[in-house]
């Protein structure tokens, strides 16, 4: 697809673009432990973000593993390796906190959210689905 004012897109959206299904499943990981108030989770979740922006398998062209591009981006060092990689650490920092903070009983930040699924241990789990196979195995006669 083109890109529909002009040429080619600034280097600020084609950064976001590169990489932008392995960006989309991290980003959408973070959020969800964020609305789950797992700080912690979404704190590895961005050290990985960091990790791979860093060898610029997300938001570049090509992956460098030598770090030769390391601080040079397309549109200057706003859109290196470097700088988002900062921005992912930065995040996981933030979270690092909140989870320390939530591990502390601090009234600021609250507990993690439980759906009902996560008070069920999985062997209650593997128990209850087996019970549902054999009895729809039985109401449709096999």
């Amino acid at each position: 697809s083109k890109w529909p004012h002009g040429a080619t897109p600034p280097p600020e959206l084609a950064a976001i673009a590169h990489g932008a299904l392995l960006v989309g499943l991290l980003w959408t990981s973070i959020a969800v432990q964020v609305i789950q108030r797992k700080f912690k989770h979404a704190a590895v979740w961005a050290m990985i973000a960091a990790a791979l922006s860093a060898i610029g398998l997300i938001h570049q062209s090509q992956a460098d593993l030598s770090f030769k591009t390391f601080t040079k981006g397309a549109g200057g060092f706003g859109t290196s390796p470097c700088a988002f990689a900062i921005g992912y650490s930065t995040q996981a920092i933030a979270f690092g906190v909140l989870a320390f903070l939530q591990a502390r009983g601090s009234s600021r930040v609250p507990a993690p959210r439980l759906d009902k699924d996560d008070l069920v241990d999985a062997e209650e789990l593997g128990q209850s689905m087996g019970r549902v196979r054999s009895e729809s195995a039985v109401m449709s006669g096999a």
